[in-house]
């Protein structure tokens, strides 16, 4: 019998590197299926993140520096105490705290998508609170289509979407000149391959709304 022979550390990292792949590919499923059942649609594929902005300020005799930092900030995640309909909806919030003027987060936001292939009409209802600067914005391919600035109930909205493959965000934001917090809901998300005409747009809104 042949003596077994040692793996070697290129095998063991690429094994390694596989588990870890795999690993990642399974934790991007589970929130892509989570965040599928909180809006009420898995036929479509969703991912999420969200960015930082911080500065600080340093003096050095009459000089001044300031850095200017990106990090990862608050994404969107599944909740269930606020909701349009079934048992949870998405949630993203985010926030600015000038807490000095040597330092502080000067905006956040974090963003949701999805891609469509269209023609079609999206529909979905979405909520707003902030008590600063914020806004919440529906984007198709990074172009703002409707967004809201001030707070709101649950609004349901139907949107024509173009030909061909298009990516959709939700993106909340929070931003200085003063310290505040925006908090943005999204749920009962549903995309017909079809378009519709404003009078039928108008109809599907409505029955969302007394859904």
């Amino acid at each position: 019998m042949e003596p077994i022979k040692p793996i070697s550390c290129i095998v063991v990292v690429a094994l390694v590197t596989v588990l870890f792949a795999g690993l990642a590919t399974a934790r991007a499923a589970e929130q892509c299926n989570t965040l599928g059942q909180a809006v009420d649609n898995q036929k479509l594929l969703w991912w999420t993140n969200g960015t930082a902005e911080h500065y600080s300020r340093t003096f050095t005799g009459t000089a001044e520096w300031t850095e200017w930092t990106q990090q990862y900030g608050p994404a969107w995640l599944v909740q269930n105490s606020t909701r349009y309909y079934g048992g949870s909806a998405a949630e993203s919030t985010v926030s600015n705290d000038q807490t000095s003027v040597n330092y502080g987060v000067i905006s956040e936001k974090g963003d949701l998508y999805t891609v469509v292939n269209g023609p079609g009409t999206l529909v979905f209802s979405w909520k707003f609170n902030t008590t600063g600067f914020g806004a919440l914005s529906f984007c198709v391919d990074g172009s703002v289509r409707k967004s809201i600035t001030a707070n709101s109930t649950w609004m349901p909205l139907a949107i024509l979407i173009g030909p061909g493959q298009h990516a959709l965000k939700w993106e909340v934001s929070s931003q200085s000149p003063t310290r505040g917090q925006s908090s943005a809901w999204v749920d009962t998300v549903m995309w017909h391959s079809v378009n519709r005409t404003p009078a039928q747009l108008s109809a599907m809104a409505n029955q969302q709304r007394s859904s």
